[in-house]
């Protein structure tokens, strides 16, 4: 249960930062308007699996990770290389990236997640990619 709880904060963590960015003191993003730089990665149905300790369904082969506002690009593509992933989705203007590790299975994201988290201190977020449905009968369905 505190498991669960713990992760939907997370997921809720991440979702609110992706949706209202950061306001850091000193940043010049009031001075003059620029263009957000975003392009975000849609799950891919075949790779979802269920995580059998948390219960979650998650996308097996794809992580979320988001650097501080001290990384810049060139550098969270660097680390992104090292642990052979690729980056399929972003929002630059949050530093957050979600990553393609092609051929990985659910423990092997995990694994990698935690390499990030312990070898780079600039390295705030790395986490599954987790993904939900809600069914609303309110709601009309496609299914």
């Amino acid at each position: 249960m505190i498991k669960q709880l713990s992760i939907t904060i997370l997921a809720v963590s991440v979702l609110s930062l992706i949706s209202f960015g950061c306001d850091f003191l000193g940043s010049d993003e009031g001075s003059s308007p620029k263009k957000a730089q975003s392009k975000l990665h849609v799950p891919d149905p075949k790779n979802i699996v269920t995580d059998e300790d948390t219960g979650l369904n998650v996308e097996q082969d794809v992580i979320l990770i988001t650097f501080s506002r001290f990384v810049d690009e060139a550098k969270a593509k660097e680390v992104v290389k090292e642990v052979g992933g690729e980056i399929v989705g972003f929002d630059l203007d949050s530093n957050f990236f979600q990553v393609k590790l092609a051929g990985a299975d659910l423990k092997k994201s995990q694994e990698v997640c935690l390499q990030l988290l312990q070898k780079h201190k600039d390295v705030e977020l790395a986490a599954l990619n987790t993904v939900s449905k809600a069914d609303n009968p309110y709601w009309e369905s496609s299914n």
